[in-house]
C-alpha cells in the first residue's frame, strides 16, 4: 500500500503525490509516453469539484479529508490499485 501526501490549493484542487520518489519517476516516465507528464512543481494527481470531494469523502479517513480541507497536508496510505487508477488505467506502479 503506498504512501501519499493529500493538500488542497486554494482554489479548492485535491493534489496527490506518491511519498516515494521511485514510483513518482515511474508514474512521470508513464504520463510521458502520452505527453501528459506534470511540468515542474504541478502534482502527479489533481483533482477538481466533485471528483476532489469524492476522493476526500470516500477514499480518506474522516480526519485526514477534514484535516485537508483545514490546510494541512496529509500522509496516508490507499491501495496500489487506486493510486494506479488515478494515475491512469494502464499504470502499475508496484
Amino acid at each position: 500500500m503506498p504512501l501519499i501526501t493529500v493538500t488542497q490549493d486554494r482554489w479548492g484542487g485535491v493534489e496527490i503525490e506518491p511519498v516515494s520518489e521511485r514510483i513518482r519517476a515511474r508514474a512521470v516516465k508513464h504520463l510521458a509516453t502520452f505527453d501528459k507528464a506534470p511540468l515542474g512543481r504541478d502534482a502527479l494527481v489533481y483533482l477538481q469539484g466533485d471528483a476532489g470531494d469524492e476522493f476526500l469523502d470516500s477514499d480518506l479517513s474522516r480526519r485526514a479529508a477534514r484535516d485537508v480541507r483545514d490546510g494541512w497536508t496529509v500522509r496516508a496510505r490507499v491501495s496500489a490499485d487506486l493510486l494506479n487508477a488515478l494515475v491512469g488505467y494502464d499504470f502499475d506502479g508496484s
